[in-house]
Order: C-alpha cells, then sequence, then structure tokens
C-alpha cells in the first residue's frame, strides 16, 4: 500500500472516507480496525499576514472496539482508497459500541480562490 502525506490530503477527500474502516497499526505489529464515523466541518479562521491566509480546523472522530484501548499517540493507518499514513489521535469517549477517538487538524492555507 502507498505512503500518503496527510498534507495532500484536503478535508473534502477525507470526509468522503465516512463510513469506511481503517487498520491500525497498535504495538508489536497486532493491529485494530477502526471505522471513520465523522468528519466535523471545517471552520475557517484568519491568521493575518500577507498575502492573507487562513486556518483550515475539523476534526476525523473514529470508533474501535470497546475491549482495546488506544492510548494517545502517533498510529500508522491503511486504507485501500487513500493508502497508508500517519496520524495523531487519543481516545475522547467509550460506550457499549465501543471506543471513540478524535484526530484534529489545524492547516495553515491560502486565503480566496
Amino acid at each position: 500500500m502507498s505512503t500518503v502525506r496527510l498534507e495532500e490530503k484536503d478535508y473534502a477527500s477525507l470526509a468522503r472516507l465516512v463510513k469506511t474502516r481503517f487498520r491500525v497499526r497498535a504495538a508489536a505489529g497486532d493491529g485494530v480496525e477502526l471505522e471513520l464515523l465523522e468528519a466535523t466541518a471545517p471552520r475557517v479562521s484568519p491568521a493575518g499576514g500577507a498575502p492573507p491566509r487562513v486556518y483550515e480546523n475539523f476534526s476525523l472522530i473514529f470508533l474501535g472496539p470497546a475491549d482495546r484501548l488506544l492510548p494517545q499517540g502517533m498510529y500508522i493507518l491503511e486504507n485501500k482508497p487513500v493508502g497508508t499514513f500517519e496520524l495523531f489521535m487519543g481516545p475522547i469517549s467509550r460506550d457499549p459500541s465501543g471506543i471513540r477517538y478524535e484526530a484534529v487538524f489545524n492547516r495553515l492555507q491560502a486565503a480566496g480562490p
């Protein structure tokens, strides 16, 4: 599977992956499967400067198995449509359906069309 830099993926391309599964490489080659549940709508805030630039802020929410907690940290994720990439994420909640994880994106981007 090809390695991808997440800087090359925008919000729209990641949001299209909602309801797909990702394989997470955990410690000692052990893997865990997560489902992308939600991609929060991006918020844009001015960063100033010349030329004008903006920050794009959004998050991805994943659901994993209830019996396996992944601590906050960097993980290698694999997804067939995207490829392999590194992502920093952490657990945010647990219920009978599983453990939810969040990855937050704060990206500086050029303003305007």
